[in-house]
């Protein structure tokens, strides 16, 4: 399978459909399948991952005019405390992770978000989404709340899908977000 073959089937889904597309797909997975996943993502992770350029950056901008943030993802809480943890952004985000693992429910069903918005007493009309998956940016669809897409492939044709909303880089997501916000 090629890694664009890889990202399109399995990019920002939960771990039960990752083991239901791959089962669709004709793997035979061993029984202890996601422990062994898990173990070796884990394992990677450690290691360390990039940061997405712009996002500390974009962080601090948010802490600054006061607006609330968190993370909604399909991941565990483990993942995401690696993840951040490796450039300093655990402290800003760890009271508003927000894990399909915990809530019990996986984007795209809407009830994830939901979830999140309630706990952030926040209405789908006040937040804004910014996703780099299909099935997130189907979850935000599902939850009617507005969704700017991180897609650093993108080149700004217009015949792309969600044109409007999709961007290469989140230096442009901040600028396009606070165009409309400004810093007060």
């Amino acid at each position: 399978m090629s890694f664009e073959t890889c990202l399109t089937s399995f990019m920002g889904k939960s771990i039960e459909d990752v083991i239901d597309t791959a089962a669709q797909l004709g793997a035979d997975l061993p029984s202890n399948w996601k422990a062994i996943l898990y173990e070796r993502v884990f394992e990677r992770l450690k290691q360390g991952v990039e940061v997405i350029p712009g996002v500390p950056e974009f962080v601090a901008r948010l802490k600054t005019v006061g607006i609330p943030f968190c993370v909604v993802s399909n991941g565990s809480e483990k993942k995401m405390q690696l993840m951040l943890s490796q450039h300093d952004l655990w402290d800003d985000f760890k009271d508003n992770c927000f894990s399909a693992h915990t809530v019990g429910i996986a984007k795209p069903d809407p009830g994830l978000l939901r979830y999140a918005l309630d706990t952030m007493n926040a209405r789908a009309n006040q937040a804004v989404i910014i996703e780099d998956s299909e099935i997130g940016i189907k979850s935000a669809e599902n939850a009617d709340v507005p969704c700017l897409i991180y897609d650093p492939s993108f080149g700004g044709g217009s015949s792309a899908v969600h044109a409007k909303s999709r961007f290469s880089s989140m230096d442009e997501i901040s600028s396009h977000l606070f165009s409309f916000i400004g810093d007060t």
